[in-house]
């Protein structure tokens, strides 16, 4: 159960992190991390935020911040989860979750 909302969550975020980029012409630098979709940027001229209605969307289903890189090895900004036991690898609800 808890994958399906972490699939569902790191779609919202990419989708976020998609607008965010079409307002600013680049993603978030990974030092701001995700909060930049939730929290002003006083020196991004162009936010037009919040791109994520609550910032508990940040939050896994078990509990830890979503892991954000920018630049990301697979994509120019990813987004995961490294599900319940907080180590890469595993299966069922262990298992990493990724948006690329």
């Amino acid at each position: 159960m808890y994958k399906r909302q972490a699939r569902a969550q790191i779609a919202a975020l990419s989708t976020a992190l998609e607008l965010y980029a079409l307002d600013n012409a680049s993603y978030p630098p990974q030092a701001r991390g995700l909060q930049a979709l939730v929290q002003p940027q006083p020196d991004v001229a162009s936010w037009r935020g919040p791109y994520l209605k609550k910032a508990n969307g940040l939050i896994d289903p078990w509990g830890r911040p979503f892991v954000y890189r920018q630049p990301g090895r697979h994509a120019a900004a990813e987004v995961f989860t490294f599900g319940r036991d907080n180590a890469p690898g595993g299966q069922g609800e262990d298992q990493d979750l990724t948006s690329w």
